[in-house]
């Protein structure tokens, strides 16, 4: 009993430690992108609603209607999809393309007349400079592709409930709509990797389980 008290009592933990990363997320995203999820979720619920409709609501069906943790893991790698973009875009504005490119070009000029007159000193300093500036350039550049990456991975997701949830119209299947989820939410394995490499620009710390997102009540978790 003791040992099971233990196990229990882990899991709690993890449960709770899931419920406060999700709202760390949330609160931490700007007005926009909060409700852009939130328009997601409901489509997701819906779906569900709409899958119980056609099972007739009959009270021997599970209460995963539509097995959630695959709603679930969507919902989780689009909200983590939004915390990354929020972060890429902050680091994209703080960061003048232009003047590092101007500053490059300088250095460089600046390069080949020392090499012109054969000061070693300055040769040194400035093609260590010259490296740092092309480091900042290729930083900017990166962040520029995984920010266009991450808005199509977004665009994907919402496109994909989206088409899930028409399924669920016109399906007289639930099952097979619930295996269509979960076949999404497995293809999202690539996503989450580059969210996790992401980390360094976002800070966003990876969380073991996928939070019990539709279950949750978010005005418990978002701060006023």
């Amino acid at each position: 009993h003791r040992a099971a008290k233990h196990k229990n009592l882990g899991g709690g933990q993890s449960k709770e430690r899931t419920r406060d990363k999700l709202a760390n997320v949330l609160n931490g995203l700007e007005s926009r992108s909060r409700i852009r999820f939130q328009k997601l979720r409901e489509r997701c619920l819906n779906m569900r609603n709409i899958a119980h409709g056609v099972r007739g609501g009959q009270s021997n069906v599970s209460a995963e209607e539509l097995r959630t943790p695959g709603l679930d893991r969507l919902l989780w790698v689009f909200l983590r999809l939004l915390y990354s973009q929020q972060g890429l875009l902050r680091f994209l504005e703080a960061t003048d393309e232009d003047a590092i490119k101007a500053q490059l070009a300088d250095q460089k000029a600046k390069e080949e007349k020392a090499r012109a007159d054969g000061d070693e000193r300055i040769i040194r300093s400035l093609t260590d400079a010259i490296a740092t500036s092309e480091l900042r350039l290729e930083n900017y550049e990166r962040a520029q592709k995984n920010a266009e990456f991450v808005e199509i991975e977004l665009e994907r997701i919402e496109s994909k409930i989206q088409a899930l949830t028409e399924m669920a119209v016109s399906s007289q299947d639930p099952d097979y709509i619930s295996s269509q989820v979960d076949s999404v939410a497995d293809s999202m394995t690539q996503t989450e990797e580059a969210i996790r490499d992401l980390h360094h620009i976002t800070g966003l710390d990876d969380v073991d389980s996928t939070p019990d997102i539709l279950e949750t009540n978010l005005s418990e978790v978002i701060e006023a």
